[in-house]
């Protein structure tokens, strides 16, 4: 039982960081190359992509806590290492 959950909570985590490598190179290219790229900005505001990985924490406080923490965490740590942010938003001018 515990090596079951042991490996559905790094398969989410794999999963995670790997929805955030695709959705990287989705919209900036294979090699990440791109400099201009579509951005959700909201007024002053740049909504980053890991955004997805808060809400998936967010909706695990009531349902399958077990899949969808590390599969948020997979999406967060992802962005964090390739784009050096941690956070989901940042003010533009």
């Amino acid at each position: 039982m515990m090596n079951r959950k042991a490996f559905l909570i790094l398969g989410a985590f794999v999963l995670g960081y790997g929805i955030d490598a695709v959705w990287a190179r989705a919209v900036r290219g294979l090699r990440l190359e791109r400099k201009e790229y579509k951005k959700l900005v909201v007024g002053r505001i740049r909504i980053h992509h890991n955004v997805i990985g808060y809400i998936l924490i967010l909706i695990s406080l009531w349902r399958y806590p077990i899949f969808l923490v590390p599969l948020g965490l997979g999406v967060i740590v992802g962005h964090r290492i390739r784009d050096r942010l941690f956070w989901f938003m940042e003010v533009v001018e």
